[in-house]
């Protein structure tokens, strides 16, 4: 390490740190209200581990509020797709040959 360079954090350090990525911050945007350089959550794999605990204990609360809120379709599927990176997607899309439309013939009836 070079010297002036701080190591050692605070345990105020740790606890904002952690509720700015609990809160939805990314390394550069918490690096930047910590006032520390950009490489420095890299360069401190222990920081790094606390801050991705976090994220991982905020993406189960808003799984929790998804269950809470289930009776309020928007809402959960508002957290779902921008929090929690759910989409809408069929699970087996179908599709013909050389994954072209599959052609579809429709049949009449006539007079039954």
């Amino acid at each position: 390490m070079t010297r002036g360079v701080k190591t050692k954090l605070s345990k105020d350090e740790i606890e904002r740190a952690e509720q700015y990525a609990f809160e939805g911050c990314q390394n550069g945007t918490i690096a930047g209200l910590m006032g520390w350089s950009d490489a420095f959550i890299s360069d401190h794999e222990d920081l790094r581990k606390k801050l991705r605990v976090k994220r991982c204990e905020r993406k189960l609360a808003l799984r929790q509020c998804q269950w809470k809120y289930r009776n309020n379709v928007g809402m959960a599927i508002f957290l779902g797709k921008n929090e929690l990176g759910q989409a809408d997607k069929q699970e087996h899309e179908l599709t013909g040959k050389d994954g072209k439309p599959i052609p579809v013939q429709i049949v009449g009836f006539g007079d039954v």
